[in-house]
């Protein structure tokens, strides 16, 4: 029997690592998986949106394979191991690999993170090693599992930082850790490690943590993101097990203390994400921690309700099925499918292929977002000539941390953009299989992206007619100088925009008086009024006012305000 059961774990092994290896040498990056190549390009100890551990996997796996394979080549490893690991976990409560191989390919969202080269498949490695470890340290209480446990915590964060949730609900399901000393060398260990990550952070002006618990959440509730949250968590859960999943984890009585913090990873990590949906959107994959617990916590239940074993092994072989019949017809039709999940898998880098066709060798800058000027970049193998110019609408992104801004002043660039308003005349139209590109040429490019637009909020005024803004000052956080409208070619100007049904459109502009602003230096950018049209209908008006260079769209930093029209 005993061999029987490794037959079969080695069979499930082996179709999981099969499956994950074919779609990983074939099916086209996703287009995050093109922005994280990005940072393959520019190893550091950490990125403006995650830490580094994805770009140096990314790195290694092109340094041993080319194309797709080489990308995503040490994340389907990874995903193999970490299932080899989740199983020693599994089978202390259940030693039925049949059923444990089910339930896995029962749950869709382990799917994509099995073979895709982002953050979220090494953070899993090292959770489930993680949560190992802590289970041999509670038993052993010695300095090697310390040691491992610091050193596993350190790579979980060196991966994504949801690992501190896992921290946190450990600690708070085992108070008494405080009090060990193995506990404390653990944390030094770890800290030790993330210093450079941490140093990084600080250099920075700590850009992630920014991003992740400030500007990334300023939005107004929305009922609705709520109960996306909710129902897609029974999703990705199954979709057809789900709700299984979850019942049984929750209903399970715990007994001893790693059950306890299974329990509470568990709960603590899906209750979290669920406050967060009042605070703004939320990706419905950012639970995935959770999932873990939720299976080792579902195999203690099945232990002691057998009965529903045979209703994981038909629902989830049947999940499995569905699951190759998805991967071979994404794989087979996916190029010419228009199904918008699809869609984010292909045609991504043939559509840039044509820009480089039409454009040649320029360097390119792109006023669009982060997927298109990555995808350009990986596509020709560019990233040291591609970049992206954000404007205020947008978020910040990697590109406002890499040094092409300052490489490409001076130099003559293509500007490629999906808007024909901002290039109306004088331009290049570009037909891709996805989108219609507009090309223009740029001598002696100049920019100023990061220039800071600084202003208090009571001193944007709105009296039912127009818009005033005063006290507006400008500053330079470059190492050079900054120049508006000293070069005719590229005007500064303060520009109002609203928001519109697709896009921000302009209201009016105001140029400003030429200034060379030294690094370091603020300026007094004058009084500035806007007159709103006639025309606006009643109701609420969310405008942006920025400073643009030239026909460029506004630098990142401006004025967003919400404006009631009478």
């Amino acid at each position: 029997m005993q061999i029987k059961h490794k037959t079969i774990f080695r069979i499930g092994l082996l179709l999981f690592f099969l499956t994950n290896l074919v779609t990983a040498c074939f099916l086209e990056p996703h287009y995050d998986e093109n922005y994280y190549w990005i940072y393959a390009q520019f190893l550091d100890w950490g990125y403006f949106d995650h830490p580094p551990m994805v770009g140096f996997l990314i790195f290694a796996g092109l340094k041993l394979l080319p194309g797709y394979l080489g990308m995503r080549l040490f994340f389907v490893l990874l995903s193999s191991l970490t299932f080899v690991l989740l199983w020693k976990l599994v089978k202390v409560y259940l030693d039925d690999p049949l059923v444990y191989w089910t339930a896995v390919f029962a749950i869709c969202c382990f799917i994509p993170y099995s073979f895709m080269a982002v953050p979220d498949g090494p953070l899993l490695f090292f959770t489930v090693l993680f949560l190992w470890a802590y289970r041999q340290f509670l038993q052993q209480n010695s300095v090697g599992m310390a040691l491992l446990l610091g050193i596993t915590a350190a790579a979980m964060v060196y991966s994504k930082y949801h690992a501190f949730l896992v921290f946190l609900f450990v600690f708070v399901s085992n108070l008494q850790l405080i009090r060990n000393r193995k506990v404390w060398l653990a944390a030094v260990v770890a800290l030790g490690l993330l210093f450079p990550h941490f140093y990084w952070q600080y250099t920075n002006g700590f850009p992630s943590f920014k991003y992740h618990l400030v500007d990334s959440h300023q939005t107004s509730y929305k009922v609705s993101v709520t109960f996306s949250y909710l129902v897609n968590q029974l999703v990705l859960t199954g979709p057809l097990l789900g709700w299984f999943f979850l019942f049984a984890a929750a209903k399970v009585k715990t007994e001893g203390q790693f059950e306890k913090s299974l329990k509470y990873i568990f709960a603590g990590v899906f209750i979290f994400f669920f406050l967060v949906t009042f605070g703004g959107d939320i990706e419905p994959h950012w639970p995935l921690v959770a999932y873990f617990p939720m299976l080792i916590l579902t195999a203690r239940y099945l232990r002691e309700k057998p009965s529903w074993k045979p209703v994981v092994v038909k629902v989830g072989s049947l999940t499995f099925f569905l699951a190759l019949v998805v991967r071979a017809v994404a794989l087979i039709y996916g190029p010419t499918a228009e199904v918008k999940p699809l869609a984010r898998f292909f045609n991504n880098l043939s559509d840039k292929t044509s820009i480089y066709q039409a454009v040649g060798d320029y360097p390119v800058v792109f006023q669009d977002n982060y997927r298109s000027a990555s995808a350009y970049a990986h596509a020709n193998n560019k990233a040291h000539d591609t970049w992206l110019m954000g404007a205020g609408f947008s978020r910040y992104t990697q590109y406002d941390l890499l040094p092409m801004e300052e490489q490409l002043q001076g130099k003559t660039v293509v500007l490629v953009t999906r808007d024909s308003l901002l290039l109306p005349a004088d331009r290049m139209k570009i037909a891709g299989r996805k989108n219609i590109w507009y090309a223009k040429k740029v001598e002696n490019f100049r920019s100023f992206n990061l220039l800071e637009v600084r202003v208090s909020p009571d001193s944007v005024l709105f009296d039912g007619q127009k818009i005033e803004v005063r006290g507006m000052e400008l500053y330079n956080p470059y190492q050079r100088p900054v120049e508006l409208s000293i070069d005719p070619q590229f005007p500064a100007h303060v520009q109002c925009y609203v928001r519109g049904k697709k896009q921000w459109e302009p209201v009016g502009s105001v140029t400003l008086q030429p200034v060379v602003l030294a690094p370091g230096q603020t300026t007094a950018a004058g009084a500035v009024e806007f007159v709103i049209p006639k025309h606006w209908p009643a109701g609420e008006k969310d405008i942006f006012i920025g400073v643009n260079n030239g026909f460029f769209l506004p630098v990142h930093s401006g004025i967003v305000k919400t404006i009631q029209i009478q």
